[in-house]
């Protein structure tokens, strides 16, 4: 998972995900869409499939990371 947010902008959901203490984070003065940022994650829950004839092109998406090394 990549996630481009700052720390103190993760939603709930993320921060029990990672267990991240959320007291520990210090405060962000960029404003964020929350409810854009909810619906967006929503969206991926109701439609987490991608079908046959788009997984080549999600996949490209993603071909310039290399998984086994960003865990590092």
């Amino acid at each position: 998972m990549i996630i481009l947010l700052e720390p103190a902008q993760y939603p709930e959901s993320l921060l029990k995900r990672l267990k991240v203490d959320k007291s520990n984070i210090p405060t962000s003065d960029q404003e964020i869409a929350e409810d854009i940022q909810f619906t967006f994650g929503e969206e991926w829950q109701e439609f987490s499939e991608i079908m046959p004839e788009h997984e080549k092109e999600f996949t490209q998406y993603f071909d310039l990371i290399n998984l086994p090394e960003s865990k590092k």
